[in-house]
């Protein structure tokens, strides 16, 4: 697709995107769960779930992110999908189960293990919600991850990467090394790849895109990468929001539906 009809495409869009008045959000409940085992002669851990979620038996699509929430928690849990107290304290006990070489680390300060699942965003045509997950196991600093998943209301799909046609083209990733510019607030192609770890291949206009699922915000797609996916861990999770005015020649129809106004 030339760089004509994209901008051509991009212009059209963002007559189209518009506010809208703010529809009612879908009934949710939060659950949190948190238990320590205490250090003896094993090691010490902390285990903690915070989950954000829907309530309303009856919605097909509440069903749908209650069996995402399951799924990040770790997929073994077999009750009813709207308990998620009993969810919850089924993945709580999971975690809290001795391992193998936890003998060998007495010694260690305690572990974590938090989980939190909250809801980002919602419109009449979308919900979306996002996973934070932190462990920490000994050493130098703990592991943060970051997650999510759109849902399409009318029945639950799941919009995820698989809402683009392309994320190959030259285009897009310019679309990426601007949001990382915006992110640590630099100007230029050599100021950006300065913060920057990448694979030997790959150079300052090849950057991969995250691997975290993209977000629908009513503000635009929301890309975040994970600690040490494309920078040291002190630059924490690059992260950024790609108005849909820019990003709309990228995305499939049924994606574009999604966010008209």
């Amino acid at each position: 697709m030339t760089t004509k009809i994209k901008t051509a495409l991009a212009a059209s869009f963002l007559a189209l995107v518009c506010a809208a008045p703010a529809p009612a959000d879908m009934a949710t409940a939060v659950v949190e769960v948190k238990k320590a085992r205490e250090a003896k002669d094993a090691w010490g851990k902390e285990c903690a779930i915070k989950a954000q979620h829907p309530t309303d038996a009856a919605s097909p699509v509440a069903r749908i992110i209650n069996e995402y929430i399951n799924e990040e928690l770790g997929g073994s849990y077999m009750g009813d999908l709207f308990d998620v107290r009993a969810m919850a304290a089924h993945y709580i006990a999971q975690c809290l189960e001795p391992g193998e070489d936890e003998e060998d680390m007495a010694e260690l300060p305690p572990g974590e293990d938090r989980t939190e699942i909250a809801r980002l965003a919602e419109t009449d045509a979308y919900v979306t919600y996002e996973a934070s997950t932190y462990v920490f196991l000994g050493g130098a600093h703990g592991v943060d991850n970051y997650d999510g998943m759109t849902f399409r209301k009318s029945d639950g799909r799941r919009m995820g990467w698989d809402a683009f046609v392309t994320t190959g083209d030259a285009s897009f990733k310019e679309l990426v090394k601007k949001g990382l510019k915006a992110y640590w607030e630099v100007g230029t192609d050599e100021e950006l790849e300065g913060m920057l770890i990448l694979e030997a291949e790959r150079g300052i206009d090849d950057i991969p895109r995250p691997q975290a699922a993209p977000l629908f915000t009513p503000e635009g797609m929301k890309l975040t990468y994970q600690p040490y996916e494309i920078a040291p861990y002190a630059a924490g999770m690059p992260q950024f929001v790609v108005p849909y005015a820019e990003i709309a020649p990228y995305l499939t129809r049924a994606a574009r539906e999604m966010v008209k106004p």
